[in-house]
């Protein structure tokens, strides 16, 4: 066993001898790590991804074996929860693509390459948009149009998406601010955050800092998050919202109903 980085490990196994002894041991893994634990009289558990490459099956060059194990945890990592892949081949050129995103993405905003394009929202009793959601979109120079889906990806992974979602939330509230100075009706802005940056200690202080620098009304501002954020970490969630309420930014709830929460919860 050895540590690769953060909390990334690697180990080599040499006495299983077929995937179906590998995949009881990885079973046995996942069971041990999930195991709840009391951490400051809370009861938490971990989750974990794993990815798998064998040898000699898949190459015979340790370079390229612990790439492969490197490609077959990426896509492990886009399954919620704890699981684990063998890599085959189709895995190598989607990954190359992936590294290749991750490598440009920091350098995109800089560049100028990332913008925001806005979906209207009509009342359908008059038709008239009153708010636009925000959608990132990035032309790089080097790889052309690339899809939200793909550097959403690598920049929730890598933990970029802190980075980008500060930068889409200023950018939407100066749009909103100059329709607001345009139009005779406001329309509001709506923004979706991610997880990782609803979680983020810097979040609210981003939140007010684009209101401030745009001078946008905080009613004009809708942010749109997950029902996932609602699971677990009630206490840290609870708190981010109450926040944001004090403020008088709006929150919507997206894909309520397929996870664990419940009515109740909206109620706290």
């Amino acid at each position: 066993v050895a540590r690769i980085a953060g909390a990334k490990f690697g180990v080599v196994v040499s006495e299983i001898t077929n995937p179906v002894e590998c995949r009881l041991l990885c079973d046995r893994i996942i069971k041990a790590i999930g195991e709840p634990f009391n951490l400051s009289g809370r009861a938490v558990s971990s989750t974990l991804a794993i990815g798998i490459a064998v040898f000699p099956d898949d190459t015979v060059d340790p370079d390229t074996l612990i790439g492969n194990a490197e490609a077959a945890l990426f896509e492990t990592k886009r399954i919620p929860g704890s699981s684990f892949r063998f890599f085959d081949a189709e895995m190598d050129s989607r990954v190359r693509e992936l590294v290749r995103i991750g490598e440009l993405l920091p350098m995109a905003i800089e560049a100028g390459e990332m913008s925001l394009a806005y979906q209207p929202i009509r009342d359908p009793r008059t038709g008239t948009i009153v708010k636009a959601e925000a959608l990132a979109r990035w032309q790089s120079h080097q790889l052309g149009q690339v899809p939200p889906n793909n550097f959403i990806e690598v920049a929730e992974q890598s933990g970029f998406i802190t980075r980008l979602g500060d930068w889409i939330i200023h950018e939407a509230c100066k749009a909103a601010a100059t329709w607001a100075e345009q139009t005779s009706e406001p329309i509001a802005v709506s923004v979706n955050i991610s997880a990782r940056q609803f979680k983020d200690q810097g979040f609210i202080e981003s939140v007010h800092s684009a209101l401030e620098v745009s001078k946008l009304a905080p009613e004009l501002l809708e942010l749109e998050i997950t029902e996932q954020l609602l699971i677990g970490d009630d206490d840290s969630a609870l708190e981010t919202i109450r926040d944001l309420q004090e403020m008088r930014v709006s929150l919507s709830l997206d894909d309520f109903g397929t996870g664990c929460s419940s009515l109740s919860y909206l109620t706290k």
